[in-house]
């Protein structure tokens, strides 16, 4: 018999594209499966499509509009009840195999792949970035897409959700690294492919530019030995020196999601201003977490086992 997947989808004001997504997934190929969308107290009749259109489905709905993805995530992490949680943003569509894709690979793999990040594809990709090892590439990897994954539910529970703190972004870097120092694995499998319409790189306004730079600063003082750390930022300069056509991670996947910031803070309004006042909370938030650098174990995030 196969597992219970539990899929956990979070909304807000997105009726359309969860549309898309839901019916995405009612046409997968594969069952037994629980889906759970936590809505963020949209106000474009999201809820009331979702209990019409999918009365199968369970929909928490958040007595506000306040949490961020990352709490919202957490929400519907812990009502799952599956063997596999899968982690979905409402505007993706999965193929008709996805779930059985990564349930079957899952079976191949050993116990420590906690997380399975599927290949993502978006619009505007440019062609060298869809034939980039990094794309393409099987390999276990330091995070993990927070738009199409699954992890296994046992592991997220004994050792935790995302960091709410984090509201929104870097959030999937820092679970997977929390996991990778307990001696997990994360797996890029690019057989699976997720299908995201959201534009490629950095491309969403100042404040996705400001959760994504504060919390950098955050990643990188709670994981980062200071030859990681140093190596991120040369590596971060390099590729966006570069209009970001050579930052294809490998181990520059240190930082990840970095195409468009150079645009995003010297071309949109506001942009300057933006990356100031992320840099100044993102270093007051310091001492919080300088407490995690002393509980991880000894491992390097730039090893080859972990591009």
């Amino acid at each position: 018999m196969n597992p219970l997947v539990s899929l956990v989808v979070v909304n807000w004001n997105r009726r359309e594209f969860l549309l898309e997504c839901l019916n995405s997934i009612r046409n997968q190929d594969y069952s037994p499966l629980e889906v759970i969308i936590v809505d963020n107290h949209s106000s474009d009749g999201s809820p009331d499509m979702i209990t019409s259109v999918f009365p199968e489905y369970t929909l928490i709905k958040l007595p506000d509009s306040s949490y961020g993805a990352c709490e919202a995530f957490n929400i519907g992490f812990a009502n799952a009840h599956g063997e596999f949680i899968g982690i979905l943003d409402n505007d993706v569509e999965l193929t008709g195999d996805w779930v059985r894709g990564i349930i079957d690979k899952f079976q191949k793999e050993d116990d420590a792949t906690a997380i399975l990040s599927t290949k993502v594809i978006e619009p505007d990709m440019p062609y060298w970035y869809l034939q980039s090892s990094h794309l393409c590439k099987e390999r276990y990897i330091a995070t993990f897409v927070g738009c199409g994954s699954m992890a296994r539910a046992k592991i997220l529970h004994e050792h935790g959700y995302f960091d709410e703190k984090f509201f929104i972004h870097a959030n999937e870097r820092d679970l997977a690294l929390r996991l990778i120092f307990q001696g997990y694995k994360i797996l890029h499998y690019p057989d699976v492919i997720t299908y995201h319409k959201k534009p490629f790189g950095i491309h969403q306004g100042n404040d996705r530019l400001y959760y994504f730079l504060r919390n950098a600063i955050w990643v990188v003082v709670k994981h980062y030995t200071m030859k990681e750390a140093i190596l991120a930022l040369i590596t971060h300069i390099k590729g966006n020196l570069q209009d970001g056509k050579h930052n294809t991670m490998g181990t520059e996947e240190i930082i990840v999601g970095t195409i468009g910031i150079r645009d995003a803070v010297f071309r949109e309004r506001g942009g300057v201003k933006t990356a100031i006042r992320a840099f100044s909370d993102g270093l007051a938030g310091v001492p919080h977490y300088m407490k995690y650098r002393y509980s991880r174990k000894k491992y390097s995030m730039i090893s080859d086992n972990h591009e």
